[in-house]
């Protein structure tokens, strides 16, 4: 896909204000994009249960989706 192709699918895809993506990386022309419906996902990681077991593994004690969506893709892919 080319970099027009993608910045024109990147838009279509954020007219629905629920949805984020992070770009993550660029390999062998490539892109890798984490999507997230973030009210879905912000109400199973608040969730006391899932809080203790993801800070059992090293999360931020202080939840915020933001922090921990960039947690969960430095952990999965290192610097991004």
């Amino acid at each position: 896909m080319k970099q027009a192709d993608w910045e024109e699918f990147r838009g279509c895809l954020l007219r629905y204000k629920k949805l984020k993506l992070r770009e993550i990386n660029k390999q062998n022309g490539r892109k890798q994009v984490f999507f997230y419906h973030q009210l879905s996902l912000d109400n199973v990681l608040s969730e006391e249960a899932n809080l203790k077991f993801l800070r059992g593994r090293g999360y931020p004690e202080r939840y915020s989706i933001e922090d921990y969506v960039a947690f969960l893709l430095e952990r999965l892919f290192g610097r991004f």
